[in-house]
């Protein structure tokens, strides 16, 4: 059995990580195919789905709610998208079967809880994330703070728009994208 599982985030493939990356076990939730508005890629993608070489699954709702605790903690539950969080369970479960797991996202946010849950991840277009970060939620105007988890973007007090900043950050050690040397970031861009 392959031990390795890459966990494909819709920016895996906007990025075309196929042309970069070995054989390998590739997984993805059913939200990613929707987040892919490129026919091309599209195409590329039920290709792939066809020969068996991307798998489509579901997380489970209990990996869910962890990934949603564990994000409100960090302060990035308000900053990621359902199917953010489904990447993120379908992670965790892989990982917490013994697999050596690994999602493909360029979202910081995604990067930040991946770190939190310590599942490994690799940033293809972007440089990704050089500290974990804990964010504090206030509002500019009257100064009230809110707690990691608040989902509202206005403040309950005044009515401002809210805002959030790091408080905590923590440097990484490693460097999670030398894990794909082989990538040359530049002929991703065209």
């Amino acid at each position: 059995m392959n031990k390795k599982v890459l966990i494909l985030d819709a920016s895996a493939f906007i990025g075309k990580f196929y042309f970069y990356l070995p054989n390998g076990k590739y997984i993805t939730v059913p939200g990613v195919l929707n987040e892919i508005l490129d026919e091309k890629i599209k195409n590329v993608i039920e290709t792939y789905i066809q020969s068996q070489k991307i798998e489509i699954k579901s997380p489970s709702t209990r990996s869910i709610k962890i990934v949603e605790q564990v994000a409100s903690e960090t302060g990035d539950l308000p900053y990621i998208s359902e199917t953010d969080k489904q990447i993120l369970a379908l992670a965790l479960e892989y990982k917490n079967k013994g697999f050596k797991t690994t999602i493909i996202s360029d979202d910081y946010a995604v990067q930040n809880i991946a770190k939190k849950l310590t599942i490994n991840f690799v940033s293809l277009v972007q440089k990704g994330i050089r500290y974990l970060i804990s964010w504090e939620i206030y509002c500019p105007a009257c100064g009230k703070r809110f707690p990691p988890s608040y989902a509202d973007d206005i403040c309950d007090v005044c009515g401002e728009k809210i805002k959030r900043k790091a408080v905590k950050k923590k440097l990484l050690r490693g460097k999670e994208n030398e894990k794909f040397k082989g990538i040359n970031r530049k002929s991703q861009r065209t």
